[in-house]
């Protein structure tokens, strides 16, 4: 979900202050907020092209949508050929086997047949219908950047793309040590000699009692599921249980800490899918997590922390 205090506006931002500047653009299928503070205002424009220009790049590498990014190619022919991909395409898919393997599958990016069989993604074209038992393992790392699978399936990165551009966002500013905050919706990680007071916007949560997360140097993802409205039994949900294949219950909402923002993506699906297995994944990767469930509001403000501490 979308931090409150960090909207991304409809149209583009140039606000330049001492040196600061702070720009929205749409991309990764949300809008991306980049703010840089250098001495220099030109170095400050300069690095915030070039991490939107590493993000666009991104989003036509990992897109579940477009047909020529390398996902795409990967559903299409890695069930027949080995495929080579990006070094990023590459990166990426080797970290989500690796949490998918720390998480004993609770993250698998091959819950993408589930989620075009709910409609929340396009069926990929003349790629062959998956193996309803195809999983994570199926997925095969070869000398790099080549990668096949065992048998057909399909995968999406959606549950970690965003959080690792944002990180290769962050490194190509850093190169100069500067002060910056990217923002791709909800997925946020803040750099640089300063702290950031970030408010979260959770569903169902009174107002005026929302909590807010200091970060310095560190990560945060956030994800929810809103609780059904009147009448209807069950809220729609984009997240999928990595072993059981279904949906996940709705209500709930969890921020993750982390010092990258690639884990901190990942790990908020973990902690929503099964909260009281997943202190082990978030010790591994020294995040912390911040977990709302709205039927035990009342019971400690229905907020459980969860996890070790960066």
């Amino acid at each position: 979900m979308p931090l409150a205090a960090l909207a991304c506006p409809v149209l583009e931002l140039d606000v330049t202050k001492s040196g600061t500047v702070e720009r929205s653009r749409p991309l990764l299928g949300t809008f991306v907020q980049v703010m840089v503070s250098a001495d220099d205002r030109e170095l400050a424009h300069e690095r915030v092209e070039a991490a939107f220009a590493a993000v666009a790049n991104l989003h036509s590498l990992l897109s579940f949508h477009l047909p020529t990014s390398d996902i795409s190619r990967l559903n299409r022919e890695a069930a027949i050929t080995p495929v080579r991909v990006s070094d990023h395409t590459y990166e990426v898919i080797r970290l989500a086997l690796e949490i998918a393997a720390a998480s004993a599958g609770l993250f698998d990016i091959t819950v993408a047949n589930q989620l075009v069989a709910q409609g929340l993604l396009p069926r990929p074209s003349l790629a062959p219908a998956p193996d309803p038992l195809a999983s994570w393992q199926d997925i095969e790392l070869l000398a790099p950047p080549l990668i096949r699978f065992r048998r057909p399936l399909w995968i999406d990165v959606g549950g970690i793309a965003k959080g690792y551009a944002v990180d290769q966002a962050t490194e190509i500013v850093q190169r100069d040590s500067l002060r910056c905050r990217i923002n791709a919706g909800g997925d946020l990680r803040v750099a640089g000699a300063w702290r950031d007071r970030v408010m979260l916007s959770v569903p169902d949560h009174p107002a005026a009692q929302l909590p807010t997360v200091e970060l310095a140097n560190a990560s945060l993802a956030s994800s929810g599921t809103p609780a059904p409205k009147e009448n209807q039994i069950a809220a729609s949900s984009p997240y999928i249980h990595g072993r059981e294949r279904h949906t996940l219950r709705t209500g709930r909402f969890v921020a993750v800490v982390a010092p990258r923002c690639v884990i901190a993506d990942a790990l908020t699906k973990i902690v929503l899918i099964d909260a009281d297995g997943a202190a082990a994944v978030l010790q591994r990767y020294d995040a912390t997590a911040y977990l709302y469930d709205r039927r035990l509001h009342g019971h400690h403000e229905g907020w459980r922390t969860l996890g070790g501490k960066i």
